[in-house]
């Protein structure tokens, strides 16, 4: 990043990433650009001048238009249609399949400033990076209700783990004060008792594709029963239906709408969240809610299997 100065204009020139998937910039870029951007505008060479903000080429121009966008918003508190509005030139920030426009991800953006996910001047930028690094555990917090990650893994035949044990999330997960862990589709694919031994619940949920309406009903009841205390969420490959799920309970209970929910989701974890995914939450949007109960008649409902809560002795050492 950096800033030209001219007898009357301001160059703000800013080096952001590809469009990853046709997904939007991560939640730090988003944080960077406004720091970046709170320190160009207090600075005294900008004053009486008129910015002129830049990027190289118009591949860049979703995420330029991103980014000045979120910016407008956090710093500026300016509502969504207001800022669609004056960025004449504001293009839809997705890609060709998933229907996820600029408006979904400032509505999704002002939701989780609104409801205090995001507290833009109490981010913490590095613990956000150090978690979310693969070497840390690739971990993803979804305010404080959900943290994400990948599924522990054990030793393989030839002694060798690739990614971390379920020893060394369930003390990241301690730590964090998590009350519960939901496995998905992965059943016994891995020694539960470390976290029951933190008294961290652990519960399995296993279903074909995706979820039905009684699994919902499952996952959300659950997630009711822990009283705003932090759940962590895995599955068995990556972690896409983990964020669908994650997009259901914001959608039951902080009132986003199908795609403003994707649109967050695939801010803080970039690429989750598949076309197939999106569409069944469009779906389950439609239907509406009966308590946690979806109403859409295009979402089947005839899984009648009960999420499996481990019983292990929790007082038994590691």
């Amino acid at each position: 990043m950096s800033c030209v100065n001219a007898s009357d204009a301001y160059h703000v020139d800013i080096a952001i990433s590809q469009v990853h998937d046709g997904i939007p910039v991560n939640l730090g870029e988003v944080f960077r650009f406004w720091e970046f951007m709170k320190t160009a505008c207090s600075d005294y060479r900008s004053r009486g001048r008129r910015f002129v903000y830049y990027t190289d080429g118009t591949r860049w121009r979703n995420n330029a238009t991103f980014l000045l966008a979120c910016y407008m918003v956090l710093e500026h508190n300016m509502s969504t249609e207001a800022v669609v509005e004056s960025l004449s030139q504001a293009r839809s920030v997705s890609d060709i399949d998933a229907d996820i426009a600029l408006s979904d991800c400032l509505g999704a953006l002002r939701q989780v400033v609104e409801k205090s996910w995001l507290n833009v001047e109490e981010f913490d930028i590095d613990e956000y990076e150090r978690l979310g690094d693969p070497n840390g555990g690739a971990f993803s917090h979804f305010g404080d209700s959900f943290v994400v990650f990948p599924r522990p893994t054990e030793m393989n035949k030839v002694g060798r783990r690739e990614g971390f044990s379920s020893i060394y999330y369930s003390n990241m997960l301690e730590r964090m004060s998590a009350a519960a862990v939901v496995r998905i589709n992965d059943p016994e694919s891995y020694d539960n008792r470390p976290f029951l031994q933190r008294k961290i619940l652990h519960y399995d949920l296993t279903f074909a594709n995706l979820p039905s309406k009684t699994t919902v009903r499952h996952f959300l009841n659950l997630c009711d029963q822990q009283k705003g205390r932090l759940i962590g969420v895995h599955e068995q490959d990556g972690t896409s239906t983990s964020c669908t799920l994650v997009c259901l309970w914001m959608m039951r209970h902080l009132d986003f709408s199908a795609r403003e929910a994707v649109a967050w989701v695939r801010l803080v974890r970039p690429g989750v969240v598949s076309f197939e995914q999106e569409k069944y939450l469009c779906a389950a949007e439609e239907g509406g809610w009966d308590g946690n109960w979806l109403q859409s008649p295009g979402i089947r409902s005839d899984e009648n299997v009960d999420p499996v809560e481990g019983t292990e002795d929790a007082s038994s050492q590691a």
